[in-house]
């Protein structure tokens, strides 16, 4: 008996039967004449990509690979289809990665993920509901080395920024509710100072008098990095050779590195510039700068499309202690999937929002240079992050600090836009920040589903929401006769100001030869009523109808 004639049998019995286990289809395939042993079929299983749907009525089926999944982006296609087709706990560790999914779909999704090939993974061991990922040590960065030292660099610093980028970068602006234009999250922004200090620190061990960039003289980056580098080493002088003697177009710069042997992912028919990190992924040039254009779906690689997310949503919970994030867990989960705070809950956060298509921005920006640019951006994590931090602080923060914070929060995202991480200004505004978020601790549980992350119920021991007093219905507290007064309080300077300037005349909303009004019951259906506003003086009512 040929593999191929057991893997089409295996194909048969389950397009025919719900088969459930691997030991009922070790026995029909003996029915048939086809004797083999479960291990055997367990290899036919992951070889035939064939996973395990339908909760405790589960049962094997092969899912739709579609068009072109022979090639890497067809197979990196399949991959993404089972990972939002399969529930899925993530848990990541110093070079390994631990899934956890359905029984009996283990195999499958192992296959798959060695199948793309990614750099980052060295490879998988499967069992039946649980998967080890082996993960290269940051990649990347190894690629990076590599690069730097085949161009002529006589050494070449790796080093792993993630843990206090999070944690002295993001949560900061999380905190302040940093958002540019109310959009951006500021994941570049917010990059560039980090590596702006790592330069200094380096460029000071080294014995370094200058330091370099590779921003052109048209973004906003060169502020960034060169302002950073200012404010943390006065004395270093910064050389920049795209801005300040190559100036080349994109399409220059491409030959340039194809010509150098230059390793780089970008390409003519897809000349996107890219920058990312774990707060988001930015994506510009090329098709993008017609801004009427939607963006090609080859632009984006963390988040699904609207038409390939889930049809079913993810219901989430996030719990905050004085404005950080410090749990996340799947409410939906039995065990509730729960995740640590940090690193791996932004990771987790990315990897699920993206799969239910969360994270999308498309919008015109005001660079510092003075032009508007159209600019793309995946943030899955930032943007359910700030819609949860929101959320909570709108139960827990007075209303005077929520209206005063909303002003900080557009100054303090202008500030690290534009380059001015270390500055006095951002430190003071941080302190009163950081003064706000006492008691911005509680939880917050959002629905993702079609690229949209809502809030769908939120607590806090700090909470300023009152059901007693914000009832219509039996049991309110709140005293209505003390609106009286308080009204009287609230128009005392109006009608002061009424009194003594003259009342606030506009231009009347009736027409008085027109209109007409009901004297009596049933006076409209015999005849219309006689107009009771003068004609004479616009907007006065008649004296006579007064009371």
């Amino acid at each position: 008996m040929s593999k191929r004639k057991r893997q089409e049998a295996i194909l048969s019995l389950i397009a025919k039967h719900q088969i459930a286990t691997q030991e009922e289809l070790v026995e029909r395939l003996s029915r048939v004449g086809m004797p083999t042993t479960q291990a055997t079929v367990s290899r036919d299983i992951a070889e035939l990509g064939l996973v395990r749907i339908g909760g405790p009525e589960s049962h094997y089926v092969k899912p739709n690979e579609g068009l072109g999944a022979a090639s890497p982006g067809g197979r990196e296609d399949r991959l993404r289809r089972l990972l939002r087709d399969l529930p899925l706990t993530v848990r990541r560790g110093q070079g390994i990665a631990v899934l956890t999914t359905t029984p009996g779909s283990a195999n499958s999704i192992a296959s798959a993920i060695d199948a793309v090939t990614w750099p980052e993974v060295i490879g998988t061991l499967a069992g039946d509901d649980t998967i080890f990922v082996a993960l290269a040590l940051h990649p990347r960065a190894y690629g990076g080395r590599q690069r730097a030292l085949a161009a002529g660099a006589v050494q070449s610093y790796v080093l792993d920024a993630r843990q206090p980028f999070i944690e002295r970068f993001c949560w900061p602006a999380l905190k302040a509710g940093a958002l540019y234009q109310g959009q951006y999250p500021l994941a570049t922004a917010l990059g560039r100072p980090l590596i702006a200090q790592l330069l200094v620190e380096v460029a000071a061990r080294e014995g370094a008098t200058w330091v370099g960039h590779g921003s052109t003289g048209k973004g906003n980056d060169q502020v960034r990095f060169e302002v950073a580098v200012g404010a943390l080493n006065p004395q270093l002088k910064v050389l920049a050779p795209l801005r300040d003697g190559m100036a080349m177009t994109r399409e220059q710069e491409i030959v340039y590195a194809q010509v150098h042997d230059l390793p780089i992912e970008v390409k003519a028919e897809s000349p996107y510039s890219v920058d990312e990190n774990l707060w988001g992924r930015s994506i510009e040039a090329g098709v993008l700068e017609d801004a009427l254009l939607k963006p090609p779906e080859d632009a984006f690689r963390w988040t699904s499309s609207v038409d390939t997310a889930p049809a079913g949503s993810a219901v989430i919970e996030l719990t905050f202690e004085q404005g950080i994030p410090t749990s996340l867990s799947r409410s939906a989960s039995p065990s509730g999937g729960g995740q640590g705070g940090g690193l791996t809950l932004v990771e987790e956060l990315n990897r699920l929002g993206g799969l239910h298509g969360v994270g999308r921005i498309d919008m015109i920006e005001d660079r510092f240079v003075g032009i508007k640019s159209r600019e793309i951006y995946e943030a899955p994590a930032a943007v359910i992050l700030h819609t949860a931090h929101r959320a909570l602080e709108d139960l827990v923060l007075d209303a005077e600090v929520g209206r005063f914070k909303s002003s900080v929060a557009a100054e303090y995202a202008r500030l690290v836009y534009q380059g001015k991480w270390f500055t006095s200004h951002r430190r003071d505004l941080e302190t009163y920040v950081h003064s706000t978020q006492t008691a911005v601790s509680g939880t917050v549980r959002l629905e993702l589903h079609k690229g949209i992350a809502q809030v769908i119920g939120r607590s806090s021991p700090y909470s300023l929401y009152r059901p007693q007093l914000a009832t219509y219905s039996a049991g309110d507290q709140f005293d209505h006769q003390a609106a009286v007064g308080f009204i009287k309080l609230v128009g005392l300077p109006v009608r002061i100001q009424a009194a003594v300037q003259g009342s606030a005349v506009t231009e009347p909303l009736l027409e008085d030869d027109r209109h007409v009004v009901e004297v009596g019951p049933g006076a409209l259906e015999v005849r219309l009523a006689e107009p009771v506003l003068r004609a004479a003086v616009p907007g006065v009512v008649d004296p006579n109808l007064r009371g």
